[in-house]
């Protein structure tokens, strides 16, 4: 068999959609996450730029949050079982997780409202609409996958259909038939109630078929309990846009980051640390299959690149003279820099 370890990625590759490419990562081919680092690099850089002080501080937690994603991906790890079938949002849970420790240790590199965040404890929003949620939780992988792109992140169609496989010609007419599947989630989680009353019962399934419906309309208004649950069913995706991403990541600031991720664009270069990894991959390929097989080794290689390249950030860090300006704005005018900053370093 040809191996494909140190092969750049084909134009099938870039077009293949996230849970593909994350399977041939894990079956050791690294290079297979290079879509996947230009894919969703603008987003994951604009959400550290809302924990950061400057653009080289976010800049460090994504690359950070991109290696242990991929070291996480190589050794096989299972991710959170609320974050499952999002990229996305497992390396928005890395940022996060990431400066918050950094935080509680030195808040210098950390914005002013992320620091307030963190010394409050860090605290994750109120459960609020206890059913909302868990109809979102029963929701397959798939279906949070593509609701979280298409609505709360708000994605492009020719991007959300690059994550989900879904043709671009027909991703908004899923995304409604998704919507609906899980408005009528939420109106079944009520109606299993023992405690819905027949008026409530006969009311809120009419809403969910006419959501302007009259006389059900001014039962919902006036009872509390049915108000919710419609509120839920006739205005699903602006529900889901203010309560879920709190309730998933915990640190949301909801009108700074889809201002920042506009103003970011994916690096035309690879990043050191995956030039690294596909070399060492094409090492262990070449050597592995004469000892412990090529897994084995390039787990153990990949672990020490990785190690080595947090390492070189951090110590970068400290000795460069230049700060890159810390203005939100300047996301799409730094990248470049940084990356080429990060590359003389190394």
């Amino acid at each position: 068999m040809v191996s494909t370890l140190n092969e750049k990625s084909t134009a099938a590759s870039a077009r293949a959609p996230d849970d593909i490419l994350m399977s041939r990562v894990r079956a050791g081919h690294p290079a297979e996450f290079r879509p996947l680092y230009h894919r969703h690099y603008p987003a994951v850089f604009a959400y550290a730029l809302t924990c950061a002080r400057t653009s080289l501080d976010a800049y460090e937690l994504t690359l950070q949050a991109f290696t242990e994603t991929l070291q996480r991906l190589i050794g096989k790890e299972r991710p959170k079982d609320h974050l499952a079938g999002s990229l996305r949002l497992q390396l928005m849970d890395s940022v996060r997780t990431l400066a918050v420790r950094r935080c509680a240790q030195d808040g210098e590199g950390f914005s002013p409202r992320f620091r307030e965040w963190v010394a409050a404890g860090a605290p994750w929003p109120l459960q609020e609409r206890e059913q909302f949620t868990r109809a979102w939780e029963k929701s397959s992988r798939d279906t949070r996958c593509l609701l979280w792109h298409t609505v709360l992140d708000r994605d492009g169609p020719q991007l959300a259909s690059r994550i989900t496989g879904i043709d671009q010609h027909t991703i908004e007419d899923t995304r409604a038939s998704t919507l609906s599947s899980l408005r009528y989630g939420r109106m079944a989680l009520y109606l299993g109630r023992l405690d819905v009353l027949p008026e409530c019962r006969d009311a809120i399934q009419a809403l969910a078929v006419q959501p302007n419906s009259p006389t059900p309309l001014h039962h919902a208004y006036a009872c509390e309990s049915c108000y919710e649950v419609y509120q839920d069913i006739a205005h699903l995706d602006a529900r889901l846009a203010s309560h879920l991403p709190g309730h998933l990541l915990g640190w949301w600031p909801t009108l700074e980051y889809p201002t920042l991720k506009a103003s970011v664009t994916s690096p035309s270069s690879d990043p050191p640390f995956l030039e690294r990894a596909i070399q060492q991959a094409r090492s262990a390929h070449d050597q592995g299959s004469k000892a412990a097989g090529p897994l084995v080794v390039l787990r153990k290689r990949l672990g020490l690149v990785i190690a080595g390249f947090t390492l070189g950030v951090i110590l970068g860090a400290l000795v460069t003279s230049v700060w890159v300006d810390g203005h939100r704005e300047s996301g799409k005018a730094t990248t470049s820099d940084l990356i080429d900053r990060q590359r003389q370093r190394d």
